[in-house]
């Protein structure tokens, strides 16, 4: 038969269809889960997979072809109902997606990614109780508003999570992109113990204590602390493996290495400049530029040797890598120990000294470096320097 109409006013808000009960005492307001066929129980535990929906109260519309027998009850396919509920998932907001919870036949809040019945129309904050809600069956996302830990089982495109801690329970072994604003924290996810992701776009901090891999790209505008390995690697031989961007008019440095007691060993500051406290090369080290030496703190000293005569002068100017020292003889100098210089910062070992006279006179006298040690060299001559004259001797010196 057909029915032809223009308007048509139903005095119940949803739409149901008949289904079985296995449990006699499931009601109006019941949360159930299928049970296979037309069948139905009250739903067991959070977030349960075979979420069907809501027993209605008074539906406007229910579909059925029932042939008598059983326990038929009304489950809402869409519209509003009266829902049982409970705050185990946290209170209840209007606008919160709704899913089972572990009291069975009540529903909760639903705060990770998971079966969904619907939308609260109305607030709840204690114990149990009842609320309308629209039902709409499906899948919530990844969308995430109060603490605690999450599971996500699945693919989730593109998730968005609000200071969430995800702990070694989640399973992010299918997540194509994940958002995450506020601070999170990642514990060994999945089976391998890392996160793997398409895309990341943190505005918060990222802690990973495992190990995090990023197929395409990885936004963060907050913090990054990495407890575990960290592997960047570029997926095409053309683009750059890593690049580090400075804000407008960088003070900072864009790169600092430090110690597990925050003091810094090596940074790069906003000019480009690398500053190491200690390097080694196993190949070849190339400067296109000049090599500028320097002490890491103190001052390399020279004093005046016993054989540069009674009141004989010197100086240095330089550091324990490179410099050039003045020497004035007194009166009286004999050939010997014409001066002693003391580096700022001791060697490793007795390092190699090059002297090259940087004037007539430092070139007139048989010179040559001395005794060297750890913190000492000192510049012999083998015959007597003039009396009132001055030697100029530049130096370079490695380990």
């Amino acid at each position: 038969a057909s029915f032809w109409a223009k308007a048509i006013a139903i005095e119940g808000f949803d739409l149901a269809e008949a289904y079985n009960a296995l449990d006699p005492s499931i009601s109006a307001g019941d949360v159930v889960s299928t049970a296979g066929g037309i069948d139905i129980n009250k739903s067991a535990g959070p977030y349960d997979p075979k979420l069907l929906g809501v027993v209605s109260t008074s539906p406007g519309i229910t579909l059925s072809q029932w042939q008598g027998g059983g326990n038929p009850r009304p489950v809402a396919l869409s519209g509003r109902v009266p829902v049982k509920v409970t705050d185990e998932g946290g209170p209840i907001g209007v606008g919160d997606r709704l899913t089972s919870s572990s009291t069975p036949g009540y529903a909760m809040k639903a705060t990770q990614a998971g079966s969904s019945l619907g939308k609260a129309l109305e607030s709840f904050n204690g114990g149990q109780g009842t609320i309308l809600a629209f039902i709409s069956s499906g899948q919530s996302a990844a969308s995430f508003d109060s603490p605690g830990p999450a599971t996500i089982i699945g693919t989730l495109t593109p998730g968005l999570i609000n200071s969430q801690t995800i702990s070694s329970t989640a399973n992010l072994s299918n997540l194509d992109s994940v958002g995450l604003q506020g601070q999170g924290v990642i514990n060994d996810q999945g089976d391998s113990g890392s996160i793997t992701a398409g895309n990341g776009n943190f505005v918060g901090n990222l802690s990973v204590q495992g190990q995090a891999l990023f197929n395409q790209s990885l936004t963060l505008n907050g913090n990054l602390n990495v407890a575990g390995q960290s592997i960047l690697r570029s997926n095409a031989a053309s683009l750059a493996g890593l690049i580090v961007q400075g804000a407008t008019s960088q003070t900072a440095n864009l790169q600092e290495w430090q110690d597990s007691t925050g003091v810094v060993f090596a940074s790069l500051d906003a000019g480009g400049n690398l500053t190491v406290r200690n390097g080694t090369f196993n190949g070849t080290l190339q400067v296109n530029g000049h090599i500028i030496t320097g002490n890491t703190s103190g001052s390399t000293t020279v004093a005046a040797g016993a054989n540069a005569g009674t009141g004989a002068t010197t100086s240095v100017s330089g550091n324990d890598t490179s410099g050039k020292v003045t020497i004035n003889s007194g009166t009286g100098s004999t050939a010997g120990v014409l001066a002693t210089i003391t580096f700022a910062n001791s060697y490793g070992a007795a390092p190699r000294v090059v002297l090259i006279p940087a004037n007539d006179n430092g070139a007139s006298i048989q010179y040559f470096v001395g005794a060297t040690g750890t913190t000492t060299y000192t510049i012999y001559t083998n015959n007597a320097p003039a009396d009132g004259t001055t030697y100029l001797y530049n130096y370079q010196i490695m380990q």
